[in-house]
Parts: C-alpha cells; structure tokens; sequence
C-alpha cells in the first residue's frame, strides 16, 4: 500500500515551507547591522534640530532675543561668543507655524554666518550614544521575535509576540 498523492503533497509542501521560513528569517547581526545604520541616519538627519534646540535653550540667546524684541529685531542665531549679527523683523502672529517659521530662519542664519558644519555641532557624541542604542535594541527586538514565536507560539508572529517582544527591547 503506498500513500496518497495527496499525503505526499502536503509532507512536501510542509518540508519546502519550514525550509522556507527559516531562509527568510534574517540573521542576528542584521538586526545589530541595520539598527546601528538606521540609528545613526537619525541622528544626522536631526542633528541641525538639536542644535536649533540647544540655541533655543540658551540663556545666551533667550537673553538677546528679549533685548532684541524691546527694539523690535531680534538675532536669529547667537554664536559661541555672541557674534552673530544678522537680524529679522519680528512680527510674532503667535501659533504653531511661527514656531516652525523660526526655527526655519535659525538654521539658515547658522549656516549663513557659521557655515553648514555648525548645524552638525555635536554630533559625535551623539553617534557614539545613538548607534550602539539603536543596535542593541533592533537586536534585542528581532531575535526576541523569534524566539517568543518559537518558544510560546509555535512559531507563529502574532500581534501579541510582536507586543512581547517590543516589551523585552
């Protein structure tokens, strides 16, 4: 007596489909690779924003933009030392795009008066911070995926594995 077609059919196809899910399953360092790539292209992307930020923040600037409004001009960007001497017109219509308006008339005053390099103004340490971060928790995320699937799901990527694994990254 020899099995159906159909039997055969159906151990072959679970044979190429376990075959299948454990080709496409990426391998550990990947997870360290892109999250380490994806980490760092956040950082330089929002590098001028933190610098913006920092400017914003300080005591120095706050200071000279108070001065500035009593005369009805204000510095948009201040050096290290205070030397940055291009000035705008304020007319604060107050709302949300003003915020915007300002933040897009501090980087070009930086990279005019400062060049563009000062917008990356601390980004190396943001690097050495951000990219390992980034690594250990994609790393963690993905191959705790996996292994929560495997284990408790017979492997099986739910919504709640996903849920699991996110909260163990």
């Amino acid at each position: 007596m020899s099995a159906s077609p159909s039997a055969s059919t159906s151990a072959s196809a679970q044979a190429s489909s376990s075959s299948s899910s454990s080709a496409s399953r990426a391998q550990p360092w990947k997870h360290l690779v892109a999250g380490g790539l994806g980490g760092m292209g956040g950082a330089i992307v929002t590098a001028p924003l933190d610098v913006v930020k920092t400017r914003l923040q300080s005591s120095i600037f706050h200071h000279e933009m108070v001065v500035q409004q009593k005369v009805g001009t204000a510095p948009l960007a201040a050096g290290v030392n205070g030397t940055a001497t291009a000035e705008v017109v304020l007319k604060r219509s107050g709302g949300l795009l003003w915020n915007f308006v300002e933040t897009g008339y501090i980087l070009k005053d930086i990279a005019k008066h400062e060049g563009t390099s000062a917008l990356f103004k601390g980004l190396g340490p943001s690097l050495v911070g951000v990219i390992p971060a980034r690594s250990i928790n994609f790393f963690t995320y993905g191959n705790g995926k996996l292994f929560i699937a495997d284990k408790f799901n017979g492997g099986v990527e739910t919504p709640l594995v996903h849920l699991a694994a996110a909260m163990s990254a």
